[in-house]
């Protein structure tokens, strides 16, 4: 749905309207040309014959089938504008109006590299108008990236129940703040959880009703399975 509005498209309202006259001078023509031919007098002492109706009866079925395929098409129109006026409307969990991406690629694992890097994002952020800059190793809905793991509840859990089948996104420190994804409960990441002995993760509510149940997921442990 990216970029999808429902706002009038003068291309499109064109091209409509291109289509819809040169529909009218193909199907019109004939007609016209058709009727131009017929001798009105002839016309006026046939008017009782019986055998004159059979081309009336059918282009009244024509009419007739034009209406309807033309009802059809507005029916499905209207459903269609319905539907996509409720997606455009769901609540994606996160902000995604005013949000600009863009694609950095790096192999340079080194110290150096990695300060050149939080160089660039902090003039990124100096810049006019910038709120938040955040990295991310995949944006929201893009499938080409996501890596899909199994994970358990560490600690009091059911050791017998299934894994959760999570995504595995890397993000930065300020990810969530930039993205306007609001936390439920607990903190976001800070710069420290980068030095710690375990990584942090912050994880869905679906994904803490899955391994703890009801019990609050702050500070537990889960494992990759």
């Amino acid at each position: 749905l990216a970029g999808a509005s429902l706002a009038p498209n003068l291309r499109v309202l064109g091209f409509s309207a291109a289509m819809a006259g040169v529909a009218t001078l193909l199907f019109g023509i004939g007609p016209a040309i058709a009727a131009s031919r017929v001798d009105p007098a002839k016309l006026i002492t046939s008017s009782g014959d019986s055998h004159t109706a059979a081309p009336v009866r059918g282009r009244q079925f024509l009419v007739m089938a034009q209406v309807a395929l033309a009802t059809i098409l507005l029916v499905t129109a209207g459903l269609m504008t319905r539907s996509l006026r409720e997606l455009l409307a769901i609540d994606l969990g996160f902000r995604a109006d005013h949000v600009v991406t863009m694609r950095l690629t790096s192999i340079d694992t080194s110290a150096a590299a990695r300060i050149r890097r939080g160089e660039f994002l902090t003039q990124l952020a100096g810049m006019p108008g910038v709120r938040g800059v955040a990295t991310s190793g995949c944006v929201p809905f893009d499938l080409a990236c996501v890596i899909t793991v199994a994970v358990r509840g560490v600690g009091d859990v059911d050791a017998s129940a299934r894994p959760a089948e999570v995504e595995l996104h890397s993000v930065s420190q300020h990810y969530f703040r930039t993205m306007g994804i609001a936390i439920a409960a607990g903190r976001p990441f800070v710069a420290e959880d980068t030095t710690a002995g375990r990584p942090h993760v912050i994880i869905s509510e679906s994904a803490a009703q899955r391994l703890f149940g009801t019990a609050p997921a702050i500070g537990k442990l889960i494992a990759f399975d």
